[in-house]
């Protein structure tokens, strides 16, 4: 089987993104702290509990938006349960991807509101998907992947462009230069792509 190109990810990800807009019922989000990744796989199942952020309900992504949301039910307790588990090290910054999600849901996909303070340079910011993963080589049979923490969709006027936010819980030289280089990266890929 061939591997996917970045537009071949994207338009996966577009259709699943409509499906999820169209059938899932938010309250899910909220009565089990799930929340239904979409990705160029398909749909997974992740925890935006505070003391299991970003955790898998289940070890795979599903083919189906009904496989994920039944990972997310746990018929011993009636409640949803993360079965993976992250590293120490990794909480500080999934921990707040996490409640930047689960907030974002909460209002509607409003980034705005969430990331409050002084006014954002959009009409409208909203959440889009969390952990983009997109090839950087133009060769696609080269898998060298960027991934971007939370994609969103910034309306300026009548226009919309993708807004990339990647989370670092710190920030010195070598930490930003590593950024700097991400952000390009994923610009240059998501920049060569058209999807609605």
């Amino acid at each position: 089987m061939a591997a996917k190109t970045n537009l071949d990810v994207l338009a996966t990800m577009e259709a699943g993104a409509k499906e999820r807009r169209e059938r899932l019922d938010r309250r899910l989000m909220q009565e089990r702290n799930a929340y239904i990744r979409v990705n160029g796989a398909g749909f997974r199942a992740v925890s935006v509990a505070p003391d299991s952020p970003l955790s898998g309900f289940s070890k795979r992504t599903k083919g189906t938006l009904d496989s994920a949301v039944k990972d997310t039910w746990d018929e011993a307790t009636g409640t949803g349960k993360a079965v993976e588990h992250l590293k120490e090290f990794d909480k500080v910054e999934r921990s707040l991807q996490a409640h930047i999600i689960r907030k974002a849901l909460e209002n509607r996909g409003d980034l705005r509101k969430v990331l409050g303070g002084e006014p954002l340079p959009f009409d409208e910011l909203t959440f889009a998907f969390d952990e983009v993963s997109l090839n950087r080589s133009e060769d696609e049979t080269i898998r060298d992947m960027v991934r971007c923490d939370l994609l969103a969709v910034g309306k300026f006027g009548k226009r919309y462009e993708p807004v990339l936010i990647e989370l670092k819980y710190r920030l010195d030289g070598t930490l930003l230069n590593v950024l700097k280089k991400q952000l390009k990266a994923f610009i240059k890929q998501i920049g060569t792509c058209q999807h609605e």
